[in-house]
């Protein structure tokens, strides 16, 4: 409504009156507000600020945008504010559901890699993922991470500790289809011991 105001010589939205709508063709827009400038310009500025709103929100080359967003999108999952262990439940179709389709996007569909960039100081493991991420298990460093979180978090020093991992005590973990893809238990004692 600037224009209005400029063409009118008003500075503020306050001044403007029903003479003014009627002097510049706009008496049938102002009928639908109840013949009020008031509740006209009240439902212009929200409008405005709400497209203003959303379009901040999805600006996702903002990390401030991506941060709130997500933690906004946690709080519509349930998750308490700080457990970011929860994130291990989220799916692609969540982030589809809340409009974040366009964010995870960014990061190839990756809610993994999401999460490790919008939340950097937490160290999230792929293969606690509901849905791992695809080829994590080729990525010579998140291999040697897993190695070393099994390792130390189910007491495996030896050689025999590894062999003893019955196959289902791997799909307990959840990390039966990453032990697979690189080859079984044999393939994982050769990498964790050879060097």
């Amino acid at each position: 409504m600037t224009w209005l105001k400029k063409v009118i010589g008003v500075t503020s939205s306050s001044a403007l009156q029903v003479k003014h709508f009627k002097e510049n063709d706009g008496k049938h827009l102002l009928s639908l507000y109840g013949n009020s400038p008031k509740n006209l310009m009240e439902s212009i500025e929200e409008e405005v600020n709400g497209s203003e709103e959303k379009e901040i929100a999805h600006d996702w080359t903002q990390m401030a945008n991506q941060r709130a967003f997500m933690d906004e999108l946690g709080r519509k999952l349930g998750y308490q504010r700080g457990d970011l262990s929860a994130w291990y439940q989220v799916t692609v179709d969540q982030f589809r559901q809340f409009d974040g389709a366009g964010l995870l996007s960014r990061y190839k569909d990756s809610p993994y890699d999401l999460l490790r960039a919008v939340y950097p100081d937490y160290d999230f493991f792929p293969w606690k993922f509901k849905v791992s991420p695809t080829l994590k298990w080729q990525d010579e460093t998140e291999v040697q991470r897993l190695l070393k979180y099994l390792s130390a978090e189910y007491g495996l020093k030896s050689i025999e500790d590894w062999r003893r991992l019955s196959q289902s005590r791997l799909k307990e973990i959840g990390v039966y289809q990453w032990i697979k893809q690189l080859g079984g238990v044999d393939a994982v004692i050769e990498k964790r011991f050879s060097k």
